[in-house]
């Protein structure tokens, strides 16, 4: 007997803005306290609908506009550290979330000299909170699809990598995983239309990431300015 094929049918989510805006009222107290910790403000929290669940997790919806509509895919919730139990996950996504998309796209459709592509949520909102034009895939650093880059508008392009450990493949090659996403993604940024130049950078030796920096103390308004006047000393 030959069975047909099944035909696949990409999931669409069914999670809605409504249900996002109804998280942030429940946004109080440890839940800003622990913003607060990453360096967001509470205005940054209000800007990005962030929000709380069951008073253990910070909400982080995936908002844009599309056809002159707002438009939520999906929903990620973040275990607050004192509740988190070892073997979780740090993140998780609400069930009907459809996860892949950019956080923050709106901006990759706003004309400018230069913009940032981070890797984690904290670190796109905090870049936002210094007045710089960032965004980065909203289901892990290892994700970039050609087809976000064909929205971005900014002639040059910092792709921030993340400094992550050295791993060791099944033979025995070492490699950090950081590096490999970083460059995957700076190919496919190719494709954005009026890019001139792409900019591959590391935060300063020994921290991992820009909220990484915030926490050390380091100006991070300076050493975007001291990497991008490298670039032009060239």
């Amino acid at each position: 007997m030959v069975t047909k094929k099944r035909k696949i049918v990409p999931t669409k989510s069914t999670i809605t803005l409504e249900q996002a805006l109804r998280l942030t009222k429940n946004l109080t107290g440890e839940g800003l306290a622990y913003l607060k910790s990453r360096g967001i403000t509470e205005e940054t929290a209000k800007r990005f609908r962030l929000g709380m669940i069951a008073g253990r997790f910070i909400t982080i919806p995936l908002v844009y506009n599309w056809l002159d509509k707002v438009r939520c895919d999906a929903i990620k919730r973040r275990w607050l550290p004192q509740y988190h139990p070892k073997k979780a996950p740090k993140y998780s996504a609400l069930p009907g979330s459809k996860t892949k998309g950019v956080f923050n796209f709106d901006v990759l459709r706003e004309p400018g000299v230069f913009g940032i592509i981070a890797n984690s949520l904290f670190d796109v909102m905090l870049l936002d909170q210094l007045g710089y034009p960032a965004a980065g895939p909203f289901s892990g650093e290892a994700d970039w699809e050609v087809k976000w880059s064909g929205y971005i508008q900014w002639s040059s392009i910092l792709n921030i990598g993340d400094w992550d450990e050295e791993k060791k493949d099944n033979k025995g090659k070492r490699w950090r995983p950081g590096t490999q996403y970083m460059l995957k993604r700076a190919i496919k940024l190719g494709d954005a239309p009026n890019v001139e130049r792409i900019i591959n950078v590391y935060p300063p030796s020994g921290l991992t990431d820009i909220t990484a920096m915030w926490e050390a103390g380091v100006d991070i308004k300076k050493w975007i300015v001291d990497t991008l006047q490298g670039e032009i000393d060239e």
